[in-house]
């Protein structure tokens, strides 16, 4: 799925109102500057047990503001 690096006005603008796995994610504190898209083919509660597994998966989901929804994991 990765298409390379993107930052996350470019994974919200590619992937827009939908849950996302992400890897290798450079971070400003608690935002999301740029990651690696892995997944976008899974519900949240499939990468919420992919990420239990793995901790270097980022789940969240791509809303069109910039505020967190209940129930996003990794943050």
């Amino acid at each position: 799925m990765t298409d390379g690096r993107m930052t996350w006005s470019e994974i919200k603008n590619k992937y827009p109102d939908q849950w996302v796995g992400l890897t290798d994610v450079i971070r400003d504190g608690a935002d999301i500057v740029s990651a690696f898209v892995k997944y976008t083919d899974k519900s949240s509660t499939e990468l919420g047990l992919m990420q239990i597994r793995d901790s270097n998966l980022v789940s969240i989901f791509t809303t069109g503001n910039d505020f967190m929804p209940l129930g996003a994991i990794g943050i």
